[in-house]
């Protein structure tokens, strides 16, 4: 559809940019979806007339946490003319992947059950309930951790949950680190000697980073979808959708498979749904973050927007910016992307910065970033206490500024 600023006259659409470089990132592109439409098809049955390296596109799939998507469309689409070989590397994956996603799923009915005995109100997101909720079944999505979200007050009953069911903390903190991580950090990693792995979230961001929400501020919207026989609670597509904007642009949309997450639930919106999720956006501060979610599934993955939804995208200007970023990590088909060292460090800082449409959030951003440790894994190394904070604040500067300097002046050319 076309679209004018004011909405109203129709103009061409945005240029398409973007566009994948190898034939292999084509092919996971056009498979990057749970509903194999025509147009799907014909695109995919195209590009296998190409010559392709299975090896890559396997690795690339992997990378982007598509395969079961991979492997479930070109046996619909296309089985005869992949290789035998790779279509049985694909097909021992797509099983093993959903054996181990019903066994996820098993312990997170069991976890939310111990939950509820214990007077413990949790909601999982992302992860085999978003699965069989958005592609029609858990197995269909890379399995992974399991995303838990609590109320902040009952994080410590929540907490003992855990544990007496085995899990161990990832990091072995102090009270006093737990107590500064649950103020400045939104979840702590459990594992499991079975082989399980639980985010437990008391927030969906940690609090330098946009969108102070947390399950008081989602429960009204509460939906339930069913998962193994059961009833869980999962957030409204509204929410959900503003949840899944926000953790892509935390990560530069690294990964194709949160775009079409966002694809997926954005095709069940109509106008009206977009409004409402921009007009909760916008007092959140994360308006910016939103919108570049929904024009990134947009332009990659054909989703329909609103004409509004595009004039508002094309009114920011820094969302520009952000859009140029995002073609290049996420449709790098590079085997192994450089995503290390000061320059990707100082790509992804700048980034972020310009995520945050309020001066005063970009300013507490630059702040946190210069005075407290980045995660727990850097508490740990690090030895913090409570009165490092404060410390940190005098060393961190020193620490990251020259390597951050150094980036912006090799970017520059200087």
């Amino acid at each position: 559809m076309g679209w004018q600023p004011d909405g109203t006259a129709p103009a061409p659409p945005p240029p398409r940019t973007g566009t994948p470089r190898a034939a292999e990132m084509e092919l996971l592109v056009a498979c990057a979806h749970p509903r194999l439409d025509g147009a799907r098809r014909a695109r995919i049955a195209a590009l296998l007339e190409r010559r392709l390296d299975w090896d890559r596109a396997i690795r690339l799939a992997r990378r982007h946490g598509l395969l079961p998507l991979l492997y479930q469309n070109l046996d619909r689409a296309g089985r005869q003319q992949v290789p035998a070989e790779s279509l049985a590397t694909l097909r021992a994956f797509f099983v093993e992947n959903a054996v181990r996603s019903l066994e996820l799923a098993g312990e997170l009915i069991t976890l939310l059950r111990l939950f509820a005995e214990a007077g413990v109100t949790a909601v999982p997101y992302k992860g085999q309930a978003m699965a069989a909720r958005l592609y029609g079944g858990p197995g269909l999505r890379q399995a992974g951790d399991l995303d838990i979200l609590v109320a902040p007050e009952a994080y410590d009953a929540a907490r003992r949950v855990l544990l007496a069911r085995g899990y161990e903390p990832r990091h072995a903190l102090s009270a006093a680190k737990q107590a500064i991580m649950r103020d400045r950090w939104h979840c702590e990693p459990f594992e499991h000697p079975a082989g399980f792995a639980v985010e437990l979230h008391w927030a969906f961001t940690s609090w330098r980073l946009l969108a102070p929400l947390d399950l008081h501020t989602v429960a009204p919207r509460l939906e339930h979808a069913r998962l193994g026989g059961a009833s869980l609670p999962m957030l409204g597509d509204e929410d959900l959708l503003l949840v899944l904007c926000i953790h892509g642009a935390r990560h530069l949309w690294s990964r194709l498979e949160w775009v079409v997450n966002v694809a997926v639930v954005g095709e069940r919106l109509d106008a009206a749904a977009w409004e409402r999720i921009l007009g909760r956006a916008t007092p959140l501060g994360c308006q910016r973050a939103v919108l570049l979610g929904a024009v990134v599934a947009h332009r990659i993955l054909d989703m329909p927007l609103p004409a509004a939804v595009l004039a508002r995208a094309a009114a920011d200007r820094a969302l520009a910016r952000l859009q140029d970023v995002t073609w290049r990590v996420l449709l790098d088909d590079a085997d192994e992307p450089g995503r290390t060292g000061a320059a990707w460090a100082w790509q992804r800082e700048r980034f972020l910065m310009h995520l945050h449409e309020r001066r005063r959030d970009g300013l507490r951003f630059l702040w946190s970033r210069a005075t407290t440790p980045k995660d727990p894994e850097q508490w740990v190394t690090l030895g913090v206490w409570r009165g490092h904070i404060r410390l940190h604040r005098l060393i961190e500067p020193i620490r990251i500024g020259p390597k951050l300097v150094g980036a912006l002046l090799r970017r520059t050319g200087r």
